[in-house]
């Protein structure tokens, strides 16, 4: 036997099994590695890092001389967003990343995606140890039964497995090669860009001086390709994650014994750590109508194309799957809200009639009881019946994410013919 082969053979073994080891292990817990805990430190990681990218992304295009052009400004494709902005004439005779507004609007959607997901998982991992210390539900309610069970289990699923995430990630790059390609051949943005510019450029020729035309900037092309990739990857993995949180609160909505936390107590009734998670959903579902809304732009065909229809139900189907979601939460947490307000008012209310016919009967009166239960019964007829969050306008804003969708359908997908 060859031993220095055989030695040097297992310790490449060796090294490759850790570094398998340690990538799984960092696969599993970078969510809670990279993302900030403090509620300030999530909200500059949810911007920032998007920004970040998309600066770095800048910064290529213009090393290459592809971020800007003559002529070109970032309103030149705005009619995206504002359909009556698309009315002015442009002088841009090329497609620069400064002109490319779908192409941007999905590169920071989809890169918002990826801070999402992760501030998503970074807020369920310690949502049971909040809702404890705002007092909404106690501490031996979490530790026994079956409630316990399905909050470990919910914990375990929405992680999905290794084979599954590398399955997804190669779906993701293959999706996004060929959205890629679907919007290189189908040409929306070269076509209107050819309509609106003063001296009418062909198709052909804004689409070679396109600034990820695979042909003449490959490396610009996979960077494409790598973001949508990243973006179609982690709003799947969010999208799992939608659901088990849905199957979960339905399934254990009548095993929760959760406690009246007063105003006095906490501004949001104790329901903060739960709205906080539901923040990052409605996040996750304007990002998702935003990112849907530039991929429709640029993969809708010509009057008549097959594909439209295509995209305009994969486009309904996923709008109405994220309402219902978020509606289905929302539902979840007003109903149990409602249910401890009515159950402690009733409390309260027996406890003051028990006490005054303790007084009427000739017992000594307990004035200070009696003023508490008073008081706690004041705090309980202002208590808010069907959203505990704190703010006024915060249930006129849990819809803007349904009332921009629509908006932006009837803008938008309503021309899929």
């Amino acid at each position: 036997m060859d031993v220095p082969s055989y030695l040097s053979r297992r310790r490449t073994r060796t090294w490759l099994s850790r570094g398998l080891a340690f990538t799984g292990r960092l696969l599993d817990e970078y969510p809670e590695r990279v993302t900030p805990e403090g509620r300030p430190g999530q909200l500059a990681f949810i911007c920032g890092v998007p920004l970040g990218i998309m600066t770095l992304v800048w910064a290529a295009c213009a090393a290459e001389g592809l971020a800007t052009a003559p002529g070109c400004s970032p309103a030149t494709l705005l009619h995206v967003a504002v359909p009556a902005a698309g009315d002015g004439v442009t002088a841009c005779r090329t497609l620069p990343l400064v002109a490319d507004l779908p192409s941007a609007a999905l590169g920071f959607t989809s890169t918002l995606a990826v801070t999402l997901y992760l501030t998503l998982i970074t807020r369920l991992a310690r949502l049971k140890e909040e809702i404890v210390e705002s007092g909404l539900v106690r501490s031996p309610d979490l530790a026994a039964g079956d409630l316990a069970r399905r909050l470990t289990a919910l914990e375990t699923r929405v992680r999905i497995g290794r084979p599954a995430k590398t399955a997804l990630a190669f779906a993701c790059v293959a999706g996004s090669a060929g959205l890629y390609f679907w919007a290189y051949d189908g040409g929306r943005a070269f076509t209107d860009l050819s309509a609106v510019s003063a001296s009418h450029p062909s198709m052909e020729s804004i689409r070679v001086s396109w600034w990820a035309n695979y042909l003449e900037h490959p490396l610009m092309a996979a960077i494409w390709i790598l973001i949508g990739s990243l973006g179609l990857y982690f709003a799947a993995k969010q999208g799992y994650i939608y659901q088990r949180l849905l199957a979960f609160s339905w399934g254990a909505r009548g095993m929760w014994d959760f406690q009246y936390v007063s105003r006095a107590q906490n501004d949001d009734f104790g329901w903060k750590p739960v709205g906080r998670v539901i923040t990052m959903v409605y996040l996750g579902f304007l990002n998702f109508t935003v990112s849907l809304t530039a991929a429709a732009y640029l993969l809708r065909g010509e009057s008549g194309d097959w594909k439209n229809p295509v995209v305009g139900v994969v486009a309904l189907v996923g709008i109405w799957a994220n309402a219902g979601i978020l509606l289905a939460l929302l539902t979840v947490m007003i109903r149990n809200h409602r249910s401890v307000v009515e159950r402690q008012r009733s409390a309260v209310a027996a406890e003051i009639a028990r006490v005054r016919e303790e007084a009427r009967s000739g017992a000594v009166t307990d004035d200070a009881r009696l003023a508490l239960l008073t008081a706690e019964g004041g705090l309980l007829y202002e208590a808010p019946r069907w959203y505990p969050l704190r703010g006024r306008l915060k249930p006129i804003f849990s819809l803007l994410p349904i009332l921009l969708t629509l908006y932006k359908f009837s803008e938008e997908f309503t021309k899929l013919k």
